[in-house]
């Protein structure tokens, strides 16, 4: 089996074992939060980060660069902060919940801004000798993003 394959099946499993998991907790909190708008964009952000992540994980397991891993942790860190946000308003509140999500998010706002940066140096493919020269570099590179 081709390894492109491969890391493809590896997520689409990944991302539908958490839309289950979504579903669960989406069922769960229309028992518990009388507003159905609330709920409605829980599960909107919900999935928009899901996909985030399936995205940023396709980009790195793909190309496995500096870029690359920015782009991962600050999925990673806004998905755990938006987790512990769910958590500490409709669970468990406690200080401790709510200081590490504001400490993620800050984080998760650092490796995006770093990642914006590290992308704007990346040269840009200007001209029709670069394109060229450079076209059998990208086919043969298989970039998501």
């Amino acid at each position: 089996m081709e390894f492109n394959k491969v890391i493809t099946l590896y997520l689409v499993i990944v991302v539908f074992i958490n839309m289950y998991f979504l579903y669960s907790v989406y069922n769960l909190l229309k028992t518990i939060v009388p507003d159905s708008l609330e709920v409605f964009l829980f599960g909107i952000k919900s999935i928009s980060l899901i996909v985030l992540v399936s995205i940023a994980l396709g980009v790195y397991l793909n190309n496995e660069t500096r870029l690359s891993i920015f782009f991962l942790m600050m999925a990673f860190c806004f998905v755990f902060s938006d987790m512990l946000n769910y958590v500490s308003q409709y669970y468990v509140y406690h200080w401790s919940f709510s200081m590490l999500d504001r400490v993620l998010h800050v984080i998760g706002l650092f490796f995006l801004f770093n990642y914006i940066m590290e992308y704007n140096k990346v040269p840009k493919i200007r001209g029709r000798q670069v394109l060229e020269t450079t076209s059998k570099e990208l086919a043969t590179k298989n970039i998501l993003a």
